[in-house]
C-alpha cells in the first residue's frame, strides 16, 4: 500500500480538482437558485446528488491506474 498510495493520491488529487472545479460551481448555483426559490428540500438533494457524483468519480476512477499493478501484485504472492 504505501508504494501505490504517491500515485493513486496524485491521481485522486487530479480527479477531485477536475471535479471540484465544474462540479461546484453547479452545486453554488443550484444550491443559491433552490434558495432563492426557497426549496431546500431542492438544495439538499441537488448537494447529495453531486457530493456523491464527485465521491463515485474521485473513488471509481481513481483505482484503475493502480489496480492493474496491485492486482498483478498481488495476486502472484496468493497464487505462490
Amino acid at each position: 500500500p504505501v508504494a501505490i498510495f504517491p500515485d493513486s493520491l496524485i491521481y485522486l488529487e487530479a480527479v477531485h480538482f477536475r471535479n471540484a472545479a465544474f462540479l461546484l460551481v453547479l452545486e453554488y448555483n443550484s444550491i443559491f437558485f433552490n434558495r432563492y426559490l426557497g426549496w431546500t428540500a431542492g438544495s439538499m438533494i441537488a448537494h447529495d446528488k453531486i457530493l456523491g457524483t464527485m465521491i463515485t468519480s474521485a473513488v471509481g476512477r481513481q483505482p484503475l491506474p493502480s489496480r492493474l499493478s496491485s492486482s498483478q501484485a498481488s495476486s502472484s504472492p496468493a497464487s505462490a
